[in-house]
């Protein structure tokens, strides 16, 4: 090749220093007496060592192995550089493969890999430079699934308990495949699809769920981030788990679009561990309740909220079983701080309307191992940390705030209560909560004072935790919130009924 450029060069320095002197005449070959003009011929074909001789190969490895064909394995590397043809060649028993003629960058991928293995098709690069290449070859990993973890629902996601490379089957347009992750350590995380963008035929793409394994509300859809063609673009989720949110989950889909309408579709995908995390806190101020700061005897106390909710009869309705939550009928009583039923005169006397503190709330934190507010940060979350300013994002309310800002208050305390926290000394990785709320241990907290349902009647101060809190969990986002999933419906001031109900 350098021969071939040397030699036109010469000739073209020739040309032109001729035409500057004067009319030039092409040499006339000895076996030629008429004068034509001789063509020129190609030029000598490179030596030993040239770019056209210049083998190029893949190496398959597994860890610091090379890895080995299986038995009647047939499998090929493939050299593409986005112009010509495609060139390939076969692998031998030992997992190499070679060719020659290559000159130029090339992206080097592989055909025929057994299904249980997987590799990244596009973070191997092939030039005149770097001739000879290492692929790594992947086990993929199996997930655990059975009849309520099937893959079909966000709530039913097979789990994934560790990192590794996962394969997800799509077998029909629109299908989603979901999966529940439950990392074993805090840190930054990636989950990043591996579909080859020289073929340029799918399109996967990736939905995070908001929440948890036991409840979410709305998604995202992510379609970038990792390497990308005109049709092909990988997706690239991060995520972070910081050191008191172990024992969390993430939930996510996994769907692509394709040109070939060819299925099933094939999403390799990676989850990894890249880097250390560390949260930069919300400065949340620890609420406090009122509501018990006259009690001296707690029994007593609590006897009395149970009769005074039960004055109009034993059982209890809650609302959600309507299937809308309509406020309309219910008042605030301002003599004795509780929210009622209205009476046939439009006043708020009538059964007291009562919250569910510690027992589980079916409709919210659903599944097989519902939760309460008293258990569901111990899924790894801060689901009682709360913007208490929640009423800037509604347009019949009044805001308590001046401003929009955020304005975060904890509940754990609130609703917990310190005698709650303490149970969980010790297990799983919340070590040292315990002496986290220690200076609240004396704080009575409204699950101190629950009925046998876990009901206690709705004051103003749980009022706003619950409006509150079910605006930041988005149980109703325009439809696609969670309680709305459920088929229930709530005006924007009525959301904090999702966990009430009343005796009658």
């Amino acid at each position: 090749m350098k021969k071939k450029i040397l030699t036109i060069l010469l000739a073209l320095i020739l040309v032109v220093g001729l035409t500057g002197c004067g009319t030039y005449n092409p040499p006339v070959g000895p076996d030629d007496p008429g004068g034509k003009p001789v063509e020129p011929g190609p030029g000598p074909d490179p030596g030993p060592g040239e770019e056209n001789d210049a083998i190029f190969s893949v190496q398959l490895v597994q860890g610091e192995e090379n890895w080995e064909l299986p038995d009647n394995t047939q499998m090929r590397a493939k050299w593409t550089d986005g112009i010509s043809q495609p060139v390939y060649a076969d692998f031998d028993k030992s997992g190499r493969a070679e060719t020659k003629g290559l000159d130029g960058d090339y992206s080097v991928t592989i055909e025929g890999l057994p299904t249980n293995k997987a590799y990244n098709p596009n973070a191997h690069i092939a030039t005149n430079f770097e001739r000879d290449i290492k692929i790594e070859i992947f086990n993929v990993s199996r997930v655990l699934s059975g009849s309520n973890n099937n893959g079909t629902q966000p709530l039913k996601g097979m789990t994934i308990r560790s990192e590794g490379v996962y394969r997800a089957t799509i077998n029909k347009p629109e299908q989603i495949v979901y999966y529940i992750y439950e990392p074993s350590e805090d840190g930054t995380f990636y989950i990043q699809s591996w579909v080859d963008t020289t073929e340029n035929l799918i399109n996967p793409k990736i939905d995070k769920y908001e929440g948890s394994k036991h409840y979410v509300s709305g998604y995202s859809t992510i379609n970038d981030g990792g390497p990308s063609s005109t049709y092909t673009k990988n997706f690239l989720l991060e995520f972070n788990i910081n050191f008191d949110e172990m024992g969390g989950s993430l939930v996510f889909g996994i769907k692509a679009d394709t040109r070939s309408a060819e299925y099933p579709l094939s999403i390799a995908f990676r989850i990894s561990r890249e880097s250390d995390y560390s949260r930069e806190d919300i400065v949340a101020e620890m609420a406090i309740p009122t509501e018990f700061d006259k009690v001296q005897n707690r029994e007593s106390f609590k006897k009395e909220k149970h009769e005074f909710m039960q004055k109009f009869g034993t059982n209890l309705h809650m609302f959600e079983s309507d299937g809308l939550l309509n406020g309309d009928n219910i008042g605030f009583n301002e003599n004795d701080g509780y929210f009622h039923m209205l009476d046939t005169d439009g006043k708020p006397l009538g059964p007291v309307v009562c919250a569910n503190i510690d027992q589980p709330t079916l409709l919210v934190f659903q599944n097989e191992s519902a939760d309460s507010f008293i258990s569901i940060e111990y899924h790894g979350n801060k689901a009682l940390t709360v913007d208490d300013n929640f009423d800037k994002f509604y347009k019949k309310m009044p805001p308590k705030y001046d401003d929009l800002d955020f304005h975060f208050l904890n509940y754990k305390i609130f609703i917990e209560g310190y005698e709650n926290i303490i149970k969980h000394e010790g297990k799983n990785d919340f070590h040292g909560l315990p002496e986290q709320y220690a200076p609240w241990k004396d704080v009575l907290a409204y699950s101190y004072f629950t009925d046998d349902n876990g009901m206690y009647p709705v004051t103003y101060e749980l009022y706003r935790f619950l409006q509150g809190y079910a605006t930041q969990a988005r149980l109703f986002m325009d439809g696609n919130g969670f309680a709305e999933a459920s088929g229930l419906k709530a005006a924007e001031e009525d959301q904090w009924l999702f966990a009430c109900g009343y005796y009658s």
